[in-house]
């Protein structure tokens, strides 16, 4: 992993072109053609005069050759002497390696020449899918400004390689690298010290560092980018792996952007298995493996998050070493799974038919968990048990209304039951979608087994804002070594996520969270690459408040005022110990607030609403429930509200009508300002009048 020196050089006086329209005269005109036999990635040069655009047929120099069709074609060794008196220094013997000269270790010279036209083969990966959404448009758009240069070499198992120049779309990939962010250039780092440590006493030096940069190119192009964070470091890695022991097991490396498996030339067919064998063992214990990279101990540094100070004694601390890796890789299984479940809520909160969406994702798990690799078998067991529970509250909202409630369908119960091992979060939206039918008593039963569940032990875990909070108690070995899915469901809770189209199976109150951002407010959200805060427009709230407010309605409802004190306790001491800066603490300031309000307690309710404004000042719902407390009357007006009209009708006027809103804001606004100014024996005539 030493320095190096690579230079590509290129002629000025050269001129290579696609249509004759390019040709320049005085220039060594060269037109570049695919012919029939030529193999992919490859092509040809026909030699053109340089007084006419017009193919020439002399054979003056000794690096040109006349084909069958009498076509002047210039071969590659046309840089061989050029490349020994520019390069040699001095030196007899010159080394190469396919296109690239060196005359030591250190320095790598490669001859090329340019074409500024970009041919149909290398623009074929425009326009296959992203399913990521990278590369951007924008930066399709700017790979497209450079040309490609021409490698002088022909393809391994040609019969007329020396009449072959290899396609190298450099520029383009230069522009993709540079891209990345350093969580990818930390993967690819960690690929090519990987084949240095792992693959190189196997293959040697076929598995190169261009293999390393289309293995990731790739995973980048089909992983969601809200997973390339600093604590998915280890993830990213493995996402890689994964790609390669794809390619391996189909004999075919594709390049990123040409068509052609880079495997050909390079690695024999005996040696796929070797290589294989090691990938799938770095998957199965990522942990070992990258414990032997030794490059400055990196492998230990990576995953000694704990020391403080280097070298260690690997032999006093393996079993500490294991604990804190395995709950390392556990975490990241986690977050992984709650990015990618993020990122599909997302989209069917966007999307006009969101069963038929979610649908998708449950048959593409489903066949993952057949045919996937053991890490994908895992995330798509957990993926399939939370896709169904979505599923299920789709099918359920149909015959779900405020005035009429219809039998749930039996396929939408089996998809619960199914979902129901998939963790808290989900066994919770279960106990709301009783609570929001009117059943009551299993509502509560439900709660109270959800309760018991929830241990010290527990961790909460929040992707929408990349947050995670311990356990009050650390996880103990037997925890450590439960089956992934069990610890997923057990001791992990992540948030609960509704979706607008789910807003009769949520408490009327919550529904707002629906609304939290108003025009302006929705500019002030982030935008950084891979997270654009889209979650702000459904329901997320922790699964610990949610519960003790679900456990509040549900008892008040029930008439039992002992459990409803002690659950309205309980809220109020998760508000007063909870992170501020974790997860959904706003919203459950604006739970807590509506405890107040159904206990006739405006003005406490009114204090703890602007206690959330003081924690999110914007797109928070709390502006919604002090308008509602303040001006009712104007709330209603404004939105054309009555008492038959439903929390998804309310939603879907709030978002249809951005302007309303904006005025509705800004008219409170000044009305709050005005009563201040009133003295108090004039606001209840001023009151009578709006």
């Amino acid at each position: 992993m030493g320095p190096d020196l690579d230079t590509l050089q290129y002629g000025d006086f050269e001129n290579v072109f696609l249509n004759t329209k390019n040709w320049v005269p005085g220039k060594f005109n060269m037109r570049l053609c695919i012919l029939p036999d030529t193999p992919p990635r490859h092509c040809s040069l026909q030699m053109y005069e340089p007084e006419d655009p017009v193919p020439a047929w002399e054979v003056d120099v000794p690096f040109m050759i006349l084909d069958e069709a009498d076509r002047l074609l210039v071969q590659n060794n046309m840089f061989d002497h050029v490349g020994r008196e520019v390069h040699t220094e001095g030196c007899k013997t010159l080394i190469k390696h396919g296109p690239s000269m060196s005359n030591t270790e250190e320095k790598d010279y490669v001859m090329a020449e340019l074409c500024k036209e970009i041919p149909v083969q290398c623009k074929a990966w425009l326009h296959r899918p992203h399913p990521a959404g990278w590369p951007s448009p924008q930066l399709l758009s700017q790979t497209q400004q450079h040309g490609i240069f021409l490698l002088p070499v022909g393809h391994p198992e040609s019969e007329n390689s020396s009449e072959e120049w290899r396609f190298s779309p450099s520029l383009m990939e230069r522009q993709l690298m540079f891209s990345l962010n350093i969580i990818q250039l930390k993967v690819y780092i960690l690929l090519k010290l990987v084949k240095n440590t792992l693959f190189k006493p196997i293959v040697s030096d076929r598995l190169t560092s261009f293999h390393c940069k289309t293995i990731l190119l790739f995973t980048i192009e089909n992983t969601p980018q809200s997973i390339w964070t600093e604590h998915n470091l280890l993830l990213g890695f493995l996402l890689a792996l994964n790609s390669l022991r794809r390619f391996l097991m189909c004999a075919y490396c594709p390049h990123y952007i040409v068509q052609n498996n880079l495997f050909i030339g390079k690695l024999p067919f005996h040696e796929f298995g070797k290589v294989l064998k090691v990938v799938q063992g770095i998957i199965h214990d990522p942990i070992e493996s990258i414990l032997t990279i030794k490059y400055e101990s990196l492998g230990v540094r990576m995953l000694s998050f704990d020391m403080k100070s280097f070298p260690i004694s690997l032999h006093a601390s393996t079993k500490h070493h294991h604990r804190n890796t395995k709950q390392t890789v556990l975490f990241h299984l986690v977050f992984r799974v709650l990015a990618t479940y993020g990122s599909m809520m997302n989209r069917a909160c966007n999307s006009s038919d969101s069963y038929q969406l979610v649908s998708q994702h449950v048959q593409y798990y489903e066949q993952l968990i057949q045919d996937g690799s053991p890490y994908e078998q895992i995330v798509a067991k957990i993926m399939y048990s939370k896709c169904c529970n979505v599923m299920a509250s789709l099918q359920t909202t149909r015959c779900t209304t405020s005035s009429v409630h219809l039998s749930v369908p039996n396929t939408a119960l089996h998809l619960y039951n199914l979902s129901l091992e998939a963790g808290l979060a989900e066994m919770l939206k279960f106990a709301s979608m009783l609570y929001c039918r009117g059943e009551m008593e299993r509502a509560a039963d439900c709660l109270d087994t959800i309760e018991t569940l929830y241990t010290d032990h527990v961790y909460v875990v929040c992707e929408c804002r990349h947050s995670e909070r311990r356990g009050v108690k650390p996880l103990s070995e037997d925890i450590l070594e439960l089956p992934e899915q069990v610890f997923m469901s057990k001791y992990i809770a992540g948030c609960v996520q509704f979706v607008p189209i789910e807003s009769p199976l949520v408490p009327d109150h919550l529904c707002y969270e629906m609304c939290r951002s108003t025009p302006e407010d929705k500019t002030l959200r982030h935008c950084e690459a891979g997270r654009h805060d889209e979650w702000m427009d459904q329901v997320c709230v922790d699964c610990q408040p949610f519960l003790y407010y679900l456990q509040y309605i549900t008892h008040r409802h029930l008439h039992n005022g002992q459990r409803v004190n002690t659950a309205f306790s309980k809220l109020q001491e998760y508000v007063q110990t909870a992170q501020v800066d974790h997860g959904h603490y706003e919203t459950a300031l604006n739970l807590l607030g509506h405890c107040y309000e159904l206990q006739g307690d405006q003005t406490n309710a009114r204090e703890i609403y602007k206690l959330s404004l003081q924690v999110l000042p914007q797109n928070n719902a709390a502006n919604w429930h002090i308008m509602r407390l303040d001006s009712p009357n104007l709330l209603n007006a404004f939105l054309g509200r009555t008492q038959n009209t439903s929390m998804l009708q309310l939603i879907q006027t709030i978002q249809a009508n951005p302007g309303v809103i904006n005025a509705m804001f800004t008219l409170f606004v000044h009305q709050e300002a005005l009563f201040k100014l009133l003295k108090a024996d004039q606001i209840k005539h001023f009151k009578k009048t709006i």
